[in-house]
């Protein structure tokens, strides 16, 4: 009983690694070479197996890229958690839009992979996530958090409301993100510089 139980969980944690491997072999396509180059049999050569050993684990390259996505939520998750100590919501909520910012052009093809590659993909990602807490719900609450307690607080110029402006805040930081990532010359203000300008507005412009 207890050697079959051992083999068990040998067998288990085995599955558990070369499923790590995989993951870790597709990741590095993508950063190395983009989410085009993501193929199974890319995959296989990479960590030495064969293709059909791969689909034992995972239906196919989109189930791939569902996972590399996860990863990138929890990546994006964690690098909002130094904002967290900061007391002022309204400051908090600057520190989230640079940390935003930050992970984006520090990772590239990851924030490439989580939002411009695969809009349904993305959007199924997300849908999948909603009341589980997941790291995609993590990210998005760091950023609606501070504005709800900015509201609960009074504190927001009348008419406005938590959510419209959390996905206002979202989208301007994305449209940043994503002009940087395909046209980095343009505009010619810096993005540091572009960045301060969003962020003091979008505080002046919401927040009392």
């Amino acid at each position: 009983m207890l050697a079959t139980m051992k083999a068990t969980e040998r067998r288990s944690r085995q599955r558990e690694e070369l499923r790590a491997e995989i993951l870790r072999a597709a990741r590095g396509i993508v950063l190395g070479e983009g989410y085009r180059a993501l193929t199974m049999r890319r995959i296989a050569e990479a960590i030495d197996y064969s293709a059909a050993a791969i689909y034992q684990y995972f239906e196919n390259r989109d189930a791939i890229a569902a996972s590399l996505m996860d990863q990138g939520f929890e990546e994006l998750a964690a690098s909002f958690e130094a904002c967290a100590a900061i007391a002022d919501p309204a400051a908090r909520l600057e520190a989230v839009g640079r940390a935003y910012v930050a992970f984006g052009l520090d990772h590239p093809e990851t924030y490439r992979l989580m939002f411009m590659e695969d809009p349904e993909m993305t959007a199924s990602l997300l849908e999948r996530e909603t009341g589980r807490q997941g790291p995609g719900e993590r990210a998005y609450g760091a950023l609606i958090g501070p504005v709800a307690e900015l509201a609960a607080a009074g504190r927001l110029q009348p008419g406005g409301e938590a959510q419209p402006i959390a996905d206002a805040l979202w989208s301007a930081l994305h449209g940043m993100v994503a002009l940087k990532l395909t046209c980095p010359q343009f505009p010619a203000t810096p993005t540091d510089t572009l960045l301060d300008t969003m962020l003091r507005g979008f505080v002046r412009g919401f927040i009392r």
